[in-house]
């Protein structure tokens, strides 16, 4: 008998909603579900080999139990609801009612030895819903056991999981959640409404797909109530969650679409409308042997539970744990619960290797204990990331009901379309005998095109010694500028000093230089300044590098003007600990702590907290106007930060004065290599390559950093550095040791106290100096595992694909300007790095002997055309 969603008070019903039917079908059911009491459990089938997934149409009832204080009651699965006995798992939907004990919970799993677990929650006089993913004995049977007091359990079928060879349809592929609907911004549904919803065909999810997991809000309901989802031309009453007015209230569910890709959204309010959210978590293939296949499990990987602070991400480590595999795993069932939540809210629960998601995947009001099962993807190195974006703490504990393998294959040779045909891409050239021109933009604080201001472009000295000088250094501008009416600007460099031609023939071919301007704004007369990096593409003996052109051909990049602290408005810059470089360096290893592109961010805060730099104490200086005038650095003080730069260092009026404060190797993220099955591969940066880092610059004494530009670094070690893995699952990027300069910056001013000259604070910056190692320093380290990238559904959604024969090898020349966010950081500046147009870098692969499935590589570029391609991956 198939069961309807209904109002809270309600477990099961029938399509008139009579009260009538409800309590007859009610009482019947639990005459039925007394006859399993005490039955014994069947021994649990052997997971010994994946399964796939087959959604049913709608949700079907297949049992309702009545349980007493730690009773336990078995109950068979197989032969009913239209689960077949050659089941090896079950989807069911879990509702529980009339509790009696303030608080209990309820497990579900097939046999032996109850599991530390719980798959749903269930206050005293509340309607509960949740879904569970459970593994069935031989016999078809699973138990269900009640932790407290006396309830009433409903138990649904959403759908079942067979071995893989006997299933006919694909497995799972999960993605980034992704909002298909919400009706705050179109229109709510009426109490007993329905809407249509297109599901698949649309947001990535492709038109044949067989199911879906989806997670369906009650977003803020103001009348108690249930929603549910089921395939549109159904009878309505598929799974979703029951609800109090109040908080969201999430429930992720399976629905299998129409055959148009619709299904169907019903309200059973009896009163009033209800705005629903519907995202989307991953969908299973229609394709045998395509997607990841599912291995059912009972396993607590967070335990005891975990507070979670206001904004605090947590990672959470599981693959290894609890006799999950330590590798292969690409998404997991998690079940979160949230333990007696202060406040409504909601929770986030994303793989490292993927950009933190924007969307919630748990709900929960606030009050008694919830659990909401999802499914998420997890890193190559089995982690997931928890965050609470609320202003409350409260606790989480975290069980998985199973895992993705993320390694199957079709059982016949996929089919691969056309590929897009590449345009070829000219490689770039320029006449050495041209002179090197650098360029700009400056912008006002609003945004505006800043006219007539003096833009200076310095060179800064680069030592080959660590021992940092114990004296200031002049800066004199190598050339300058002012800037026409739409604020841009342009310079031709003279004859390079010998100095700085070195340099740049020892950075292969590349000058970094920063461009300076100055002015002022406000009633106070603020002093204003900017700061970009700009590259010179420098010829030497008569010729320009690759790199040398490339950086010829940057695009004209933008800054803005910004105030500074004057002496008296200074504080002691950031201590060390504060800045916790290695606890920076660790985090960063994950690309969901990248900064903002071009913000002003903390450097004391592992998680990117933008700042104002234009609020200074109650001013605002956002919307002032900047003049090309020497603005009031006030009165004199003493440097806060013990500096070098003294009255004696300065000579005239307005002269730079800049200091070393510290040398600072760190290792960046700069290449990767792709091993998924059979084969090795080999990732080498040799001597002669070089990588564009960005590079931070602090208006505000070191307590934030914003991106200044790129520099780029020449290789210094004088060897090639990478390495050469061997599969299956192999996969980590190259890191590789950069010295950066802490520098201050200060700025010659007339002081009438001293009838002298005196430096005034101007700025802090942390740049990038060459590719060298520390002494006694690694040379390379390993950065992240990115084995999540390679296997069959991500090379079943890439562009472009190509099969290597069996023993083959297959190198390419990375192009220009693969980009890892948040590669490095330095004093709490977390930049991020990018290759420039180079054949010193190469990525390699050698396949092996054994099956044809496994010889395939897959990018997001044209594969074979040097220019364009990135990075490959494998399957």
């Amino acid at each position: 008998m198939a069961s309807v969603r209904g109002p809270a008070v309600s477990l099961i019903g029938s399509s008139a909603r009579s009260p009538f039917k409800v309590a007859w079908l009610f009482a019947a059911l639990c005459l039925l579900a007394s006859a399993v009491v005490g039955m014994q459990a069947s021994s649990a089938r052997a997971a010994d080999a994946p399964m796939a997934y087959v959604p049913l149409e709608r949700l079907t009832n297949l049992t309702t139990l009545s349980l007493t204080d730690a009773q336990t009651q078995q109950v068979q699965v197989t032969g009913k609801a239209g689960v077949p006995a050659n089941a090896r798992a079950v989807l069911l939907d879990v509702t529980v009612a009339h509790g009696t004990a303030t608080s209990t919970y309820l497990t579900l799993w097939a046999s032996g030895t109850r599991p530390d677990t719980s798959n749903v929650n269930a206050p005293t006089g509340t309607t509960v819903q949740n879904t569970a993913v459970v593994e069935l004995t031989n016999t078809g049977t699973l138990q269900v056991y009640n932790n407290a007091g006396s309830i009433t359990a409903g138990l649904n079928v959403q759908g079942y999981f067979l071995d893989d060879s006997g299933s006919g349809t694909g497995g799972f592929v999960a993605i980034n959640p992704v909002r298909i609907l919400d009706t705050r911004t179109t229109a709510s549904i009426p109490a007993g409404g329905t809407l249509d919803v297109k599901v698949a065909g649309v947001n990535g999810v492709p038109a044949d797909a067989s199911a879906l997991f989806v997670n369906l809000i009650a977003a803020k309901p103001t009348v108690d109530g249930s929603v549910s989802i089921s395939t549109r031309g159904t009878p309505p009453g598929g799974s979703g969650p029951a609800y109090t007015a109040g908080g969201s209230v999430s429930q992720a569910v399976s629905v299998k679409p129409d055959a148009s890709g619709y299904a169907t959204i019903k309200n059973f309010q009896t009163s009033g409308t209800l705005d629903v959210l519907l995202d989307v978590q991953g969908y299973f293939s229609a394709t045998s042997g395509s997607g990841d296949l599912f291995t059912p499990t009972t396993a607590r990987i967070l335990s005891p539970k975990k507070t979670l602070a206001a904004g605090e991400v947590l990672t959470v480590q599981v693959g290894g744990v609890a006799g999950l595999p330590k590798r292969g795993m690409a998404a997991v069932f998690a079940n979160v619960t949230v333990v007696t939540p202060p406040l409504n809210g909601g929770l986030l629960v994303w793989s490292p290797d993927d950009p933190e998601p924007s969307l919630n995947n748990v709900f929960f009001p606030a009050g008694p204990s919830r659990a909401t099962l999802l499914a998420t993807r997890i890193s190559g190195d089995g982690t997931l990331f928890i965050k609470n974006p609320t202003n409350g703490s409260f606790d989480v504990l975290i069980d998985v009901q199973g895992w993705f393998d993320g390694k199957p294959g079709p059982a016949v040779e996929p089919s691969v379309p056309p590929q897009p045909t590449p345009t070829p891409e000219p490689p770039p050239t320029a006449d050495p005998t041209d002179p090197a021109v650098v360029r700009g933009k400056l912008q006002q604080p609003n945004g505006g095109a800043a006219a007539g201001f003096v833009v200076s472009v310095y060179a800064e000295t680069v030592a080959e010694s660590d021992t940092v000088p114990t004296t200031p250094e002049t800066l004199t501008p190598l050339v300058q500028a002012t800037t026409a009416a739409d604020g841009t600007w342009s310079a031709t460099l003279p004859t390079l000093p010998s100095e700085f031609q070195a340099q740049a023939e020892a950075n292969g071919g590349v000058l970094n230089l920063e461009a300076v301007a100055e002015g002022s704004g406000g009633a106070d007369q603020r002093p204003f300044v900017s700061s970009l990096g700009v590259r010179a593409g420098i010829a030497v003996n008569g010729t320009l590098s690759e790199a040398a052109v490339d950086a010829r051909q940057d695009p004209v990049a933008s800054t803005k003007l910004y105030p500074l602290l004057r002496t008296s408005e200074l504080t002691a810059p950031p201590t060390v600990a504060q800045t916790s470089d290695d606890a920076f360096e660790a985090a960063t290893d994950a690309e969901q702590y990248a900064p903002p592109e071009g913000k002003f961010t903390s450097s004391t805060s592992l998680v990117p907290q933008e700042q104002n730099p234009y609020l200074i104490g109650s001013t605002n200086y956002s919307t002032t106007t900047v003049t090309p005038s020497i603005g009031d650095y006030g009165a004199s003080g003493v440097i806060p930060d013990g500096g070098k730069a003294s009255a004696t260092n300065c000579t005239y009026e307005n002269q730079v004065v800049s200091y070393i404060v510290q040398y600072l190797y760190r290792y960046g993220r700069v290449l990767e290599g792709h091993a998924y099955w059979d084969a090795t591969h080999s990732v080498n940066y040799s001597n002669y390559a070089d990588t564009s880092w960005q590079w931070g610059v602090s208006y505000n004494h070191k307590k934030g950093f914003q991106v200044g530009g790129d520099y780029t670094t020449a290789h210094s070690l004088g060897m090639s550095t990478g390495w050469s893995g061997r599969g299956p699952y192999d996969a980590y990027q190259l890191r590789i040791p950069v010295r950066w300069v802490d520098r201050a910056y200060y700025k010659c001013k007339y002081d009438y106290r001293i009838d002298g000259l005196r430096p005034y604070y101007w700025k802090n910056t942390v740049k990038p100096q060459k590719v060298k190692a520390p002494n006694g320093g690694d040379l390379w380290r390993y950065g992240d595992n990115v084995e999540s990238r390679d296997g069959y559904s991500r090379f079943d959604a890439a562009p472009y694909k190509n099969k290597i024969p069996e023993n083959g090898d297959y190198c390419v020349d990375i192009g220009r300007h693969k980009k890892y966010s948040a590669s490095f950081s330095v004093l709490g500046f977390k930049g991020s790095a990018s290759t420039n147009r180079s054949t010193n870098r190469k990525q390699c692969i050698h396949m092996g002997r054994k099956t044809w499935a496994k010889h395939w590589i897959f990018a997001d570029q044209p594969l074979g055309y040097k220019p364009k391609v990135k990075v490959f991956y494998s399957w």
